[in-house]
């Protein structure tokens, strides 16, 4: 975690490690055609994978994220600044 000028604690996550999560859970995306942007639909993963990507999540990173906003995060980038933001 670093620490802002304001005192808060800020969690470091990168792209890297949220693709490593995805490669965990996922059984047939092609990591070399994924990028932060990409879309997690468009890239064929299915409701099952999702699920385990925000599992893995939720365990790597010891939060917990509420079903309403995993339905908002639909790429990478989202995941990486809604991390960062908790």
């Amino acid at each position: 975690m670093e620490v802002t000028e304001t005192g808060e604690s800020k969690m470091q996550v990168t792209e890297s490690d949220i693709l490593s999560i995805i490669e965990s859970a996922t059984i047939s995306v092609d990591l070399s055609l994924f990028n932060g942007n990409t879309v997690f639909e468009d890239a064929g993963i299915d409701s099952l994978e999702i699920f385990n990507i925000f599992l893995g999540i939720e365990e790597h990173f010891g939060v917990t994220i509420p079903d309403e906003e995993v339905d908002q995060l639909k790429s990478v980038n989202e995941i990486v600044a809604y991390l960062q933001n908790l």
